[in-house]
């Protein structure tokens, strides 16, 4: 779209992020827990709008690479890889995973990427996650809160401070001109 500028949402998101950081205080127990998982959810759409938002189309496997995430970060811990770089190792680690399957998918758009991208999240479905490569051998994945963060009100604090970031680097990557192409 020529003429419009695009820019940072400096504003909004310090409003956003001033609610969020207030909001707690007037929140008891499982509140506070499900707040964060709402925070967590605004990181996972706000990803997901690069693609729906930006080049309008629809995928249908966002939520697996979420779930290979969550589930490799649950690996890497059990392994006793250190909280902080297990978190960043499993978001890192699908990346070239997510490059992969971009590849035949650039060529796609529409109903036959939604189509392409479902088809993907049924065959992760059907072939991986009943393996105890991602749910072990059990069918089931704890992932526990790292020593440091004890209590709900930090682990809170914690999520939203990543999400902060997550939301900041999907928004500097749609005001770039990497991010309009």
């Amino acid at each position: 779209a020529r003429g419009v500028r695009f820019q940072f949402p400096y504003r909004l998101l310090a409003l956003c992020v001033g609610v969020a950081v207030v909001l707690p205080h007037f929140l008891d127990g499982f509140r506070i827990v499900t707040l964060t998982g709402v925070v967590a959810m605004v990181l996972l759409f706000s990803s997901l709008s690069l693609l729906v938002g930006l080049s309008r189309q629809v995928s249908l496997a966002h939520s697996v690479f979420v779930v290979f995430g969550a589930t490799t970060l649950a690996h890497l811990l059990d392994a006793g890889v250190p909280y902080p770089l297990a978190l960043l190792l499993s978001g890192l680690l699908f990346v070239p995973v997510g490059a992969l399957i971009a590849i035949p998918a650039i060529r796609l758009s529409g109903l036959y990427l939604a189509l392409a991208t479902f088809a993907f999240a049924l065959l992760s479905e059907a072939l991986l996650f009943t393996t105890a490569f991602a749910f072990g051998e059990e069918q089931l994945v704890r992932i526990p809160r790292p020593g440091f963060l004890d209590g709900d009100l930090p682990f809170f604090y914690f999520t939203l401070a990543v999400t902060v970031a997550g939301v900041i680097a999907v928004e500097l990557i749609r005001i770039s001109r990497l991010g309009r192409m």
